[in-house]
């Protein structure tokens, strides 16, 4: 039986190491896509539908007013990656608008 080898494109006959090899990257990338379901599903209930509205949304306005006004991109074609950049510039957003109204609230009083 011949092969196409999807990596290299070469043909070749399977032998044991070849095998060997292909059985123990499924099983690798099994592996991590369990590991990747259990700790997106763990995050995913540790927070709550209110800091994620509120950080997405702010960190969305923010990302885009900011490649608007300075002409840079940001955003990229992976849906997911833009949504963890939009959650951590709001993240980032309101860590720092907390510690700037703290200081201001401590100054009135």
């Amino acid at each position: 039986m011949i092969q196409i080898d999807g990596l290299s494109g070469c043909r070749h006959k399977p032998d044991e190491k070849n095998r060997a090899h292909l059985i123990s990257q499924y099983l690798l990338l099994f592996a991590w896509r369990i590991f990747m379901d259990k700790l997106l599903s763990d995050v995913w209930g540790k927070i709550s539908s209110y800091n994620i509205y509120v950080n997405l949304f702010h960190g969305a306005v923010f990302v885009f007013l900011y490649e608007k006004i300075t002409k840079t991109q940001i955003f990229i074609d992976n849906v997911f990656v833009n949504i963890v950049i939009c959650y951590f510039a709001g993240f980032v957003i309101s860590r720092i608008s907390s510690v700037v109204d703290r200081g201001t609230v401590k100054e009135i009083t």
